[in-house]
């Protein structure tokens, strides 16, 4: 038996896509790993298992704690709806308002601005909060 490694809680996700109408990204899977220097957080919605999944991956790394960080181009990434690759964040900011290593608990907030590599004339602005506590699960 394997385990996998998910987060319960609140993670509000929306997204500007090329300028249009701000829509909120229904996130049904949550995911943190969180050691004392790395931090990854996800949001997902699997519409169709065949495709990539709509929502956002954020990776910070160095010395995790309360504070803000800078989001490193490259680190992080957006996928839109219906989305063939996904987009990269270039820059943004990261607000880590708690954090506890003993419950694998986060809280807090990001803004970043993510673009396509095959399509750099699209632009995404990507912000939200959450508040995740990871558990894992035994996956039968």
């Amino acid at each position: 038996m394997s385990e996998k490694t998910k987060a319960s809680g609140r993670f509000n996700l929306r997204a500007r896509e090329n300028g249009g109408e701000e829509i909120v990204v229904p996130t049904k899977i949550h995911s943190v790993e969180l050691s004392s220097n790395s931090l990854t957080l996800r949001g997902w919605n699997y519409d169709d298992p065949s495709e990539l999944p709509w929502g956002c991956r954020i990776d910070i790394r160095g010395p995790i704690k309360v504070g803000k960080y800078a989001m490193e181009p490259g680190h992080s990434f957006y996928n839109p709806r219906n989305a063939a690759e996904s987009w990269m964040a270039t820059e943004g900011e990261f607000t880590l308002d708690e954090v506890d290593f003993e419950k694998t608990f986060i809280k807090g907030s990001f803004r970043f601005t993510a673009v396509p590599t095959e399509s750099p004339g699209l632009r995404g602005d990507i912000h939200g909060t959450f508040s995740l506590q990871e558990y894992t699960k035994p996956v039968v």
